[in-house]
C-alpha cells in the first residue's frame, strides 16, 4: 500500500494551529548609544506594534474633539491639558482592550 499526498494527510504549515499562540514578530534590540538616532529609529517602528495606529488615531480623534470642546467653555491652558490628557487615556486604553 502507497501512500499519497492528498490534502488530509497534509499538514498546513503556513498559518499557526488553531490554539497556538500568534508568532511575535522580531524586534531588533540593539542600542546605537545615541539617544536621538535611538529614539529615530523607535518612531521608524512604531508602525509594527500590534494595533498602534487604530489606538493613536482613535486618541488623535478625541484629544482634538475634547480640546476644542473644553475650549469653547475655558482658557487656551486648561483645553490643552484636557487634550493631551484624554489623548493619552483614550490612547492607551483603546490599545489595551485591542491587544487582549
Amino acid at each position: 500500500m502507497t501512500s499519497e499526498n492528498t490534502p488530509q494527510n497534509q499538514a498546513d504549515t503556513s498559518s499557526p494551529a488553531a490554539g497556538s499562540p500568534l508568532l511575535k514578530p522580531k524586534r531588533n534590540d540593539e542600542l546605537s548609544g545615541d539617544f536621538w538616532q535611538d529614539v529615530r529609529s523607535a518612531f521608524q517602528r512604531l508602525g509594527e506594534i500590534p494595533c498602534a495606529r487604530n489606538s493613536l488615531l482613535s486618541g488623535i480623534v478625541a484629544g482634538t474633539g475634547f480640546g476644542v470642546i473644553r475650549g469653547m467653555t475655558a482658557g487656551f491652558r486648561v483645553a490643552s491639558n484636557w487634550a493631551v490628557g484624554s489623548f493619552i487615556i483614550i490612547s492607551l486604553s483603546t490599545w489595551y482592550v485591542q491587544m487582549k
